[in-house]
């Protein structure tokens, strides 16, 4: 059975794709098998086929089933065994802060970390760059993620001054909890 534009439209992730219905005259662009298709949506979890006409989902089911969808120029995409899942735009992600956030000094206040003012913000960031000396030697950088200043009994964040007591000869970058701002050293900010 092809998975309804009502059952495909009650998946949350799936509401970017916003499916049209399909007439009896339309055919397919494309049409993707071969692989895991995992359509997030309760009365299908799965499916072996995926039509798309216009930019947009036309038929989700069984290959046999897309399959009737096929015209003369329909492009087949074999997935190779890869999965395909719905997409989504997110006009606003800080999905690199994750990745960030692992290679950096965590300076987090409690209960994520143990900053709690300006001084263990120092020392947190200079304890990690001694602990991890050779990535730090690698990279030329020091980073501390997680800071922010209404967390900090000086309710400040940290000024070039401050950071320049890390060093003076490498970069040091300390980005704020929201990702949306940081503090540098006079080395930073000349490089």
């Amino acid at each position: 059975m092809v998975l309804s534009r009502r059952h495909f439209l009650a998946s949350a992730s799936a509401l970017a794709l916003l499916p049209v219905a399909v007439r009896a005259a339309d055919f397919a662009e494309t049409i993707y098998s071969g692989g895991a298709i995992l359509t997030m949506a309760d009365g299908l979890p799965r499916a072996e086929a995926v039509a798309v006409a216009g930019g947009r989902i036309i038929g989700v089911g069984s290959l046999a089933e897309i399959e009737a969808l096929k015209g003369p120029a329909t492009v087949m995409i074999d997935l190779g065994g890869r999965a395909m899942i719905p997409g989504f735009v997110d006009p606003h992600g800080h999905m690199t802060m994750g990745g960030i956030q692992a290679l950096s000094a965590n300076v987090l206040a409690p209960p994520d970390g143990e900053v709690t003012d300006i001084a263990s913000l120092l020392q947190t960031v200079k304890d990690w760059a001694e602990a991890n000396a050779e990535m730090v030697a690698k990279a030329k950088l020091i980073i501390g993620f997680g800071y922010d200043q209404s967390q900090l009994a000086e309710l400040r964040g940290p000024t070039k001054e401050d950071l320049d007591t890390i060093s003076t000869d490498l970069p040091v970058l300390i980005v704020h909890q929201s990702g949306h701002m940081g503090a540098l050293n006079s080395k930073a900010l000349v490089a």
